[in-house]
C-alpha cells in the first residue's frame, strides 16, 4: 500500500511540478506577439527597417537635428507614459508604451491633451492626420511613434484598460529577451545618421558604437530582470521545495534511513513547500486580479450598451474586439490560462506531499516502537 501511495504521489509529483514550472516561466514572459496581437490585431513587433524609417521621417522634419543626432532621453521620452519621468529613462523602457514594441498603431492616434502645448491664452493642438492604413502628418500633442509613414492596423483589436500605456502589471508580464531585440533594432537604428555613421551622444560627447549598444541593451535587461527577480523567486519556491520533500519522504522509506530523524526533516519540508505554495497561489492572484481589475465580461451584449469593445462606463471588454466580435483578449487569455495552469500544478504537488506523509507514517511509527521497546529504566522519556 505504501508503495502504491508513493508511486502515486510521484506521478501527481511530476505532473504538479512541470505544470508549475512552465506556468511560472510564461507568467512572467508572455511573448510579445501576444500582446501586439491583442494591442493592434496583429502579432507583429518592430524591426529595425521601421525604426528607421522613423529616424528619416524625424530628420526629414527637423533638418538641425542631422549632425547632431538624438539621445536616449528622446527616444524614450517618446515611448515613456507620464507617470514614469526622470532619470534613468533607458531602463524604465520597461514600462513603455505598446507604440514601441508594437509594429502597428491600432488607430489614428487622437491628440492628447496632457501632453499639448500649453499657451496664455489658448491651448495648441493638433490631429494626426492619416490616410488609409499610415500616418501622414503627426499631432503634436500625442506619443507612442506616430511618425510620417507609421503603419495602421485595419483589423479588429482589444482595448486596454489605459488604452495607450501599459500598466506595471502588464509590463512585468512580457518576455525580457523579446523586449530586448526590439530595444537593441530601436537604439541600432535610431542612433545611426543617415549617412550610416554612429552618432554623438550630446550630453556626454562620446560617439556612439556597436559596444555601447550592446551596454545600454544589457543595462534594460537588468532593469527588465530585476523587477521580476522577486516574483519568480515566490513563484518557483513551492515547486522546488516539492521537489526536495518528496526526496526526502523517499529516503524515509529506505530501511537504511528509517529514523526518527530523517522523518521530522521530510516533515519540515512538506510543511514549507504547502507554506510556499500557497504563498505562490497568493502572489499569482495578485498579480491577475491586478491586472483584470477595471475589465469587463461583455458578452454578446451591443449598442448600446457596449460600443466599439468598451462597455458603456468605458471599462475595455475582455470578450470583445473592437468590432463587436466576441474573442477573447488574447494577452489577457494567456495571463489567465498562466494562472489556471499554475494553480492547478500547485494543488498537484500539495496532494503529492500529503501522500508521501502517509506513506512514511507507517515508517515513523516503526521508528517509535522500535525507540521504546530499547528504553532502559535509566532512559529519560
Amino acid at each position: 500500500a505504501r508503495l502504491i501511495t508513493g508511486a502515486v504521489g510521484l506521478v501527481l509529483l511530476l505532473s504538479g511540478t512541470i505544470m508549475q514550472w512552465n506556468a511560472a516561466n510564461n507568467m512572467m514572459g508572455i511573448p510579445l506577439t501576444k500582446l501586439c496581437e491583442a494591442y493592434s490585431g496583429i502579432p507583429e513587433v518592430q524591426t529595425k527597417d521601421d525604426f528607421r524609417q522613423a529616424r528619416d521621417a524625424y530628420y526629414s522634419a527637423n533638418p538641425g537635428q542631422v549632425k547632431l543626432g538624438v539621445d536616449l532621453d528622446f527616444l524614450a521620452e517618446e515611448f515613456l507614459g507620464d507617470s514614469y519621468q526622470g532619470q534613468d529613462k533607458l531602463s524604465k523602457l520597461v514600462f513603455a508604451l505598446p507604440g514601441l514594441w508594437c509594429r502597428y498603431l491600432p488607430e489614428c492616434p487622437p491628440p492628447n491633451l496632457e501632453t499639448a502645448t500649453f499657451h496664455v491664452d489658448y491651448l495648441q493642438v493638433s490631429s494626426t492626420t492619416c490616410v488609409h492604413d499610415r500616418v501622414m502628418i503627426p499631432g503634436n500633442g500625442t506619443k507612442g511613434g506616430d511618425w510620417p509613414g507609421r503603419l495602421i492596423s485595419t483589423s479588429p483589436h482589444w482595448n486596454f484598460r489605459q488604452s495607450d500605456r501599459l500598466d506595471r502589471f502588464s509590463a512585468f508580464r512580457i518576455s525580457c529577451l523579446d523586449k530586448r531585440e526590439v530595444v537593441r533594432d530601436m537604439l541600432s537604428a535610431a542612433l545611426v545618421d543617415v549617412e550610416g555613421q554612429w552618432v554623438k551622444d550630446p550630453k556626454t560627447a562620446v560617439y556612439w558604437s556597436e559596444k555601447a549598444v550592446d551596454r545600454a541593451v544589457g543595462q534594460f535587461m537588468g532593469r527588465c530582470a530585476a523587477e521580476k527577480a522577486s516574483t519568480g523567486y515566490i513563484l518557483g519556491l513551492g515547486p522546488f521545495l516539492s521537489v526536495f520533500a518528496v526526496v526526502m519522504c523517499c529516503f524515509t522509506l529506505c530501511r537504511c534511513c528509517a529514523s526518527p530523524y530523517p522523518a521530522a526533516v521530510a516533515k519540515s519540508l512538506v510543511l514549507m513547500a504547502c507554506t510556499f505554495i500557497l504563498i505562490g497561489f497568493w502572489a499569482a492572484s495578485f498579480y491577475a486580479s491586478g491586472e483584470l481589475q477595471g475589465y469587463s465580461f461583455c458578452g454578446n451584449k451591443a449598442m448600446p450598451l457596449v460600443r466599439d469593445g468598451r462597455y458603456f462606463d468605458g471599462s475595455p471588454c475582455l470578450d470583445q474586439d473592437s468590432e463587436g466580435n466576441e474573442k477573447y483578449n488574447p494577452y489577457a487569455y494567456a495571463a489567465g490560462e498562466t494562472q489556471a495552469i499554475y494553480v492547478t500544478g500547485g494543488v498537484l504537488n500539495v496532494m503529492a506531499v500529503i501522500l508521501f506523509m502517509v506513506s512514511i507514517h507507517k515508517t515513523v511509527e516503526k521508528s517509535l516502537v522500535h525507540t521504546f521497546e530499547n528504553l532502559d529504566p535509566s532512559d529519560d522519556m
